[in-house]
């Protein structure tokens, strides 16, 4: 069960400034139960993992606006304890205290030009279901091991952003220490996958976006990124450039419908001791209306040329894991819409009647 609660405050004040501050309490506690059954010995195997979560946080802060110049600053601090254990065995106790800034800054010209600026840390915090105080059998030779001992990643992050009309351009750049990696051992032929706090990754990111029409019939949504990514402590690719595209369009023709093209590229990434190759996709449909609008049809395949099917490469000293990944299915689909509405059909004297009740009864 999760329990939260929280109280805010905001103040304005004359001359364009805020004042913020606030507090919140959160409060989780989970129990899970393990059981294994050996044919073989006829014997069972259980576990019961009691695990309380609660974190504390305040922040105070305060706005300002100086013609077109805006200001926020805030301030916020979160203080985690972590209990948890196992039938009375294997007890962890964890508390830790996270400090996370907020400054952001904006400007807009008269000529629609927006600049902005932020500098912040976010919190990634581990799922339940990596934390558990046990082993689960995945197969006769890999294990799955939680890691009760898993703390969160804090990233620090900073953004700087252009916008003009429907065109945006943001320069990114992330740095995460400890953060959450999947790990793999070797122990007496059987391999065991868990999740620690290892390495630290630092990223560059160059965004562009665009939203809008090129022409009347031509709608479009376009996203490139370029990147760079570097993991010192990896035991796999330590440093990698990469990209990214998006290219949604829609097309209107009149007397023949809509078509729809969608494709998205991927290049390959790292993440701790991961290296993943490179996707493409490709995502069609066709759409036509019948009977003054009322009845329409859509025909479309997703991942045209099954491009989606991609390798993952997991490699630590004792061990290289290989996963193949398809993060789309193939297929072809249809989608048949009909519009019931009766608005053509009522009668307007129906509506402009303004007889009384009791002269219709």
């Amino acid at each position: 069960h999760n329990i939260t609660s929280n109280i805010d405050l905001r103040k304005n004040f004359l001359g364009q400034w805020s004042f913020l501050s606030g507090v919140k309490l959160l409060t989780s506690k989970r129990n899970s139960f393990y059981s294994v059954d050996n044919n073989i010995d006829a014997s069972r195997t259980t576990a019961g993992w009691k695990y309380r979560e609660n974190i504390y946080g305040g922040y105070i802060g305060g706005s300002k606006n100086i013609g077109n110049l805006f200001l926020k600053l805030n301030f916020r601090i979160e203080k985690t304890n972590i209990n948890g254990h196992v039938d009375d065995n294997n007890n962890t106790s964890i508390k830790y205290t996270n400090f996370i800034p907020y400054i952001f800054a904006s400007y807009h010209t008269t000529h629609n030009y927006e600049y902005s600026f932020y500098y912040t840390k976010s919190i990634n915090r581990p799922p339940f279901s990596l934390m558990n105080g046990y082993v689960n059998r995945i197969s006769d030779v890999l294990y799955d091991k939680g890691n009760p001992n898993l703390k969160a990643e804090l990233t620090d992050m900073l953004n700087f952003t252009v916008s003009h009309a429907r065109h945006t351009l943001s320069l990114i750049y992330n740095h995460t220490p400890n953060t959450i990696t999947e790990y793999f051992e070797v122990d007496n032929g059987i391999t065991y996958h868990t999740n620690i706090n290892y390495g630290t990754t630092s990223s560059l990111m160059l965004n562009y976006s665009y939203s809008g029409s090129i022409f009347k019939w031509w709608q479009t949504n376009l996203y490139l990124s370029g990147n760079y990514t570097h993991i010192p402590q990896s035991y796999n690719k330590t440093k990698l450039w990469g990209g990214e595209m998006n290219f949604n369009n829609r097309i209107i023709w009149n007397h023949f419908g809509i078509l729809s093209i969608g494709a998205c590229y991927n290049s390959p990434f790292i993440s701790g001791n991961l290296y993943c190759k490179g996707s493409t996709t490709m995502d069609l449909s066709i759409e036509h209306s019948f009977l003054k609008d009322a009845l329409t049809i859509q025909l479309g395949t997703d991942d045209l040329f099954n491009g989606s099917k991609t390798k993952a490469t997991n490699r630590v000293p004792t061990l290289e894991y290989n996963v193949y990944i398809k993060n789309q299915t193939r297929q072809i689909w249809c989608r048949i819409a009909y519009n019931f509405s009766t608005k053509s059909k009522t009668n307007k004297n129906k509506i402009d009647n303004y007889n009384s009740i009791k002269d219709r009864l």
